[in-house]
């Protein structure tokens, strides 16, 4: 599952109820020590990899992106390959 770790100084801290509401989890911090970017840029660690962009809007759009993602590889794994699928 998605994992979104925050800043509680950063911007993206306004978005945890619509980043929850995605079935994402979300873990806000009182720091992460990126202070200098934290200030100018909204960010977020998705599974560990930082997403930082021009805005908030933008951070949610590669947010939703990913769950999508995940989604859709849950989904192929989920789902039967042809040669799996019993014939009657």
């Amino acid at each position: 599952m998605l994992l979104i770790e925050l800043c509680e100084s950063n911007d993206m801290v306004t978005f945890v109820d619509e980043i929850e509401a995605l079935g994402v989890d979300v873990v806000t911090y009182s720091c992460l020590d990126r202070c200098s970017q934290c200030l100018l840029f909204p960010y977020v660690y998705a599974d560990g990899a930082v997403i930082e962009r021009e805005t908030s809007a933008d951070v949610m759009e590669v947010i939703r992106a990913l769950k999508k993602v995940e989604e859709a590889e849950l989904s192929n794994w989920l789902t039967p390959s042809p040669e799996e699928t019993p014939l009657d």
